[in-house]
């Protein structure tokens, strides 16, 4: 009588369970459904798409480098792995545009990193909070149906911690190198990596082991020569494709010394890119750090958003792909230490929250906000 209670409750919890597990993933497929539907009637991601300029750069001018076609660049833009894919995509199917193409990349990136984390979620391997990072972000809803290498870079990001927090956990091999791996392409995807890579070894020297965090700067003998090869690759290889007009590579424009200060208009921008960034959801993230951070997470967490002011005030107007650059993949990381539970009623009134929040961005920038 009694193995028959104890089994009755052990399948009830079990059920109980696999319940909440159901619709947790079924809330996340209505929220990435709901995504596509709201990014196509109400161009949402206008802000970050046909507002900065950036389509010659990714659907023209990059593919016509790779495919040595004289271009009207100054200098290499370098971030060839979204556009080599895409051309490879559009040579295979012919018809699709290499706009299009580069929009497949995105959103594959995209619905990679939410399948991946979501079979995690079910084996009990991150939290439900960590999940809904993925959707309830603005920065993921507005990027994973452009043409910008954001969301395949974010998704290389987000992985690479979660690898990194295995690897400094369980000290196996296989997850330092896969991590060396993902480096190399993020680095090719977007020379910002170095960003986040600066602050991964400040996240490994605050909670894990010295021998650990030797090994995060000794990754640096990988990353800067791949950074190098291609670096030097285009400027040796396409120089011709070149229009040598401009002084200045991006690595200079992007992480230079402080030139001068914003105008009124970028500190706007910067104002809706933390509205954007951050929303209803990343407002309800802070509150849950302040009631269950250690000093050393409140700590950290404080040191990411000094520095994502301050790259948002070097960079512009449209800092929010870069304060998410820091923050997201470490947040996500930070989360998974917060044992609370958010239930699907809050998350989607988070949703609703900032989805409002993009649309209002996106309205005042496209009619009043123009740069």
């Amino acid at each position: 009588m009694l193995n028959q209670i104890l089994l009755y409750h052990f399948l009830r919890k079990i059920m109980i369970v696999n319940n909440e597990k159901k619709n947790v993933l079924f809330t996340l497929l209505l929220i990435l459904v709901t995504n596509l539907i709201l990014i196509f009637c109400f161009n949402l991601d206008y802000a970050v798409t046909d507002g900065d300029g950036d389509k010659d750069f990714y659907v023209k001018e990059l593919p016509n480098l790779i495919n040595n076609v004289q271009t009207t660049l100054a200098f290499p833009l370098l971030r060839t792995v979204q556009p080599s894919i895409a051309i490879l995509l559009s040579n295979i199917a012919s018809g699709i545009s290499v706009e299009f193409a580069m929009k497949a990349v995105s959103f594959a990136a995209y619905l990679f990193l939410v399948l991946f984390f979501g079979v995690l979620y079910t084996k009990d391997k991150i939290n439900k909070l960590q999940l809904f990072i993925l959707v309830l972000f603005p920065i993921f809803i507005v990027y994973q149906t452009s043409y910008h290498v954001e969301s395949l870079f974010y998704c290389l990001c987000l992985i690479y911690c979660f690898l990194w927090e295995k690897f400094a956990i369980t000290n196996k091999t296989i997850y330092l190198v896969l991590c060396g791996v993902l480096g190399i392409i993020a680095i090719l995807t977007k020379e910002a990596f170095f960003i986040f890579y600066c602050f991964g070894i400040l996240y490994t020297l605050i909670f894990y082991k010295k021998r650990t965090v030797i090994y995060a700067v000794c990754l640096i003998l990988v990353y800067i020569p791949a950074f190098y090869i291609n670096y030097y690759w285009f400027f040796e290889t396409k120089q011709s494709l070149l229009i040598q007009t401009l002084p200045d590579s991006v690595m200079s424009i992007r992480y230079g010394p402080f030139e001068k200060l914003p105008d009124l208009k970028s500190i706007v921008h910067i104002g809706f890119a933390f509205l954007m960034t951050f929303s209803s959801f990343g407002a309800y993230l802070f509150y849950l750090s302040y009631k269950n951070f250690t000093k050393k997470e409140t700590l950290f967490l404080a040191f990411l958003v000094f520095c994502s002011i301050a790259l948002m005030f070097k960079i512009g107007g449209f800092g929010s792909k870069y304060i998410f650059l820091i923050m997201g993949p470490f947040l996500f990381l930070l989360i998974g230490k917060i044992k609370k539970q958010c239930s699907n009623y809050y998350i989607l009134i988070h949703y609703l929250g900032t989805v409002f929040a993009i649309a209002l961005y996106s309205w005042i920038h496209s009619n009043h906000l123009k740069l």
